[in-house]
């Protein structure tokens, strides 16, 4: 491909310039070497991320929570368990529909009442000579508690 340049000077003579340089011929410029295909932009395709095929570990409740049994044995489940002072125990829940806590497993002791909230909803537990305890949810979504020896 042949590339021609024109430089044109602008003609002075009419700003009042007498001295003006005359036009310049117009001349081949060489071409460049060919550089192959037009360049586009580059643009890096990565692969969206992805979970492993192997699900992540869930902590584990802790021992002093057992028996846990979901809504659907085929839906995720999670329980998260944890002291919150001298004498309250906050557990959140997702797909269950009972466990059973044993209040005299939390080291240390809880004082009592206890004060258990299970999914925000406040349960004060009073009696030391049971303290495992079966809570099952309800379909309205409230929680009640039943001791089990």
């Amino acid at each position: 491909m042949r590339v021609t340049c024109v430089v044109a000077i602008a003609c002075m003579a009419a700003a009042g310039c007498r001295d003006a340089p005359p036009a310049p011929a117009t001349r081949p410029v060489e071409d460049a070497p060919p550089a192959g295909p037009p360049e586009s932009p580059t643009t890096t395709a990565t692969a969206p991320a992805t979970r492993p095929a192997t699900s992540q570990a869930r902590p584990k409740p802790p021992k002093w929570i057992s028996s846990v049994q979901p809504d659907d044995p085929d839906a995720d489940v999670r329980i998260d368990a944890r002291r919150a002072g001298d004498a309250e125990v906050v557990i959140h829940t997702q797909g269950i529909a009972a466990f059973v806590i044993d209040l005299a497993g939390i080291e240390p002791p809880v004082r009592r009442p206890v004060i258990l909230r299970i999914d925000d909803q406040p349960i004060e537990v009073f009696g030391r000579r049971t303290p495992r305890r079966l809570y099952t949810r309800s379909p309205a979504g409230e929680w009640s508690g039943e001791p089990v020896k």
